[in-house]
């Protein structure tokens, strides 16, 4: 089951994810933490993570994708939200601290003195916990946009000694759609509706295509449809490998878009030749593999 990893890696960053929220709850917010409701939700984000993931496995297992989607819809948010209060709560803590330290140090000795004490605190209440409120906020305003319309938009690419021939040629690339629960067909479809409009030459595919393979052929299908004159090429992702190189190269076989793995074609354009290469994918993330790109380049 392919899916199995993802779930399995989610599962263990929402745990330990939420367990260093709560840690910091505790040890730079303690004032916070004796409000019986804020402890109740430290609590409640990974639990409500734990139980979406599992919402998520069970989905996939039975193919159930009124579960699956709102369980990986959950999950992310859960997941979100704890990177959020990891990085908010020790600010807090340390506004905490000021207050504290000029509570100690400064003592007021008149009524405008003890004044301007109580507004000093206030601001540094107020700031301690607007820091976690602003970082909650644009967490979730983060997944709703990933969540929302693909972006289609124009860029121009500047390269030293451009042949004249190839100045103006326009390059369609499509990168990590990831099919499946949060990115559909539909989605695709509209997506390259909108890139039709640029009138490309050719279509670049680079990984990352579809996390449901079953969707994979249709969505060559709908990218082939897009018939830019040079044609649309692809070349591995990450995720490729994780559903399942071998069925992955087969699909691709049986489709009229080429998947270059450390290959690559000639192709002619107005009166000039272009070499379009795909190297192979690393597989993980983490610092660059400049050995691997090299010796793939050089293939």
């Amino acid at each position: 089951m392919q899916i199995l990893l993802p779930l399995i890696a989610s599962f263990i960053f929402i745990i330990i994810f939420g367990i260093i929220q709560l840690l910091f709850f505790r040890l730079f917010n303690k004032e916070w933490w004796q409000k019986v409701w804020i402890k109740r939700a430290a609590w409640g984000l990974p639990l409500i993570g734990i139980l979406s993931v599992l919402m998520w496995g069970l989905g996939e297992y039975y193919t159930l994708d009124w579960l699956a989607y709102p369980g990986a819809i959950i999950a992310v948010v859960a997941f979100v939200l704890e990177m959020a209060l990891i990085i908010s709560l020790p600010i807090s803590g340390i506004l905490h601290f000021i207050r504290w330290i000029t509570d100690k140090i400064i003592k007021p000795k008149s009524p405008v003195t003890t004044k301007i004490d109580s507004h000093r605190r206030l601001f540094l209440k107020s700031t301690a916990a607007a820091v976690p409120l602003v970082t909650l906020a644009a967490g979730a305003s983060g997944v709703v946009s990933a969540l929302g319309e693909i972006k289609v938009y124009k860029r121009t690419i500047l390269l030293n000694n451009l042949p004249d021939e190839l100045n103006g040629l326009r390059l369609f690339h499509l990168s990590d759609t990831h099919l499946r629960h949060y990115v559909t067909l539909d989605d695709l479809e509209n997506t390259l509706k909108r890139a039709s409009e640029f009138e490309p030459h050719l279509t670049l595919i680079t990984g990352d295509v579809a996390d449901d393979l079953n969707l994979l052929p249709d969505a060559l299908k709908l990218i082939e449809n897009l018939k830019t004159p040079l044609g649309s090429f692809a070349c591995l992702g990450n995720h490729e490998y994780f559903r399942g190189i071998g069925r992955v190269i087969k699909l691709f076989e049986q489709s009229q878009t080429p998947l270059f793995v450390n290959s690559g074609v000639t192709l002619g354009y107005n009166n000039h030749s272009i070499f379009i290469g795909g190297v192979d994918d690393p597989r993980r993330m983490g610092a660059k593999n400049t050995t691997f790109f090299k010796s793939a380049i050089d293939k």
